[in-house]
């Protein structure tokens, strides 16, 4: 799971990334609201579910992205993957 936040994270400081990319990286089902991209059952291992949030309605440049794990994970090992 760590590996896949790390890629995530590299993607999601590319210049010009979209919502578009981090859905395609995401993989699994997902359901377009305008305001954001919910992503069901996810390709990525430990990864549930993942909320792809635009800057604004009807954009598609990522603000942020929201994932949920199928089990806590301790903050540390994360902590430094990002650092």
């Amino acid at each position: 799971m760590l590996e896949s936040v790390r890629t995530l994270a590299d993607l999601l400081a590319q210049d010009g990334v979209t919502v578009e990319d981090l859905v395609t990286r995401l993989g699994g089902e997902s359901d377009d609201t305008g305001a954001n991209v919910l992503v069901n059952l996810t390709g990525l291992p430990g990864v549930t579910r993942a909320d792809v949030v635009r800057a604004r309605p009807g954009v598609d440049v990522p603000a942020h992205l929201e994932l949920e794990l199928e089990e806590p994970e301790p903050l540390q090992p994360l902590e430094a993957i990002l650092v």
